[in-house]
């Protein structure tokens, strides 16, 4: 993040680490405050990211519905997803999080992502370490480009 601000002084950047400041539960008090009356649930990405998109996804700020469907309002931002995977599974069946998040950011009209996956960090010391610098330099790309566009 120092790197990155250092050399995109004018962007505002918004850092939000869900582990270490974790989002309220959806509990009735909220549910009711947002006139929602359930929350659905599923098993593919930690909980605390799943109540922050329940947070987001608000119709009327970040979509609309229109007649001929939903239209999502945040167009013309930008996502990189960094994430990290015990087990390797890009591209597999088993993957859940990038198709569900590309959905949910396209349904809100974010359709400009990246994701840097570290993964296999459960396979050995070494693979994760080779993991890591992978995604390091995945990282060390975006921000060189974003540099030269500037």
């Amino acid at each position: 993040m120092e790197y990155w601000q250092k050399h995109h002084q004018n962007d505002l950047i918004t850092l939000r680490d869900l582990a270490k400041i974790p989002i309220p539960v959806l509990d009735q008090a909220i549910l009711f405050a947002f006139g929602k009356d359930k929350a659905i649930y599923n098993f593919s990405i930690p909980s605390q990211l799943k109540h922050y998109i329940d947070f987001i996804a608000r119709a009327g700020e970040t979509f609309k519905y229109t007649e001929t469907g939903s239209v999502g309002l945040l167009e013309d931002k930008q996502v990189i997803v960094l994430t990290s995977r015990g087990g390797i599974h890009k591209g597999q069946p088993s993957d859940l999080i990038i198709p569900y998040l590309t959905q949910f950011l396209s349904f809100i009209g974010i359709n400009n992502v990246q994701f840097i996956l570290t993964e296999g960090t459960a396979l050995g010391e070494e693979y994760a370490q080779q993991s890591h610098a992978q995604a390091q330099k995945e990282i060390d790309l975006i921000i060189n480009k974003e540099i030269m566009i500037k």
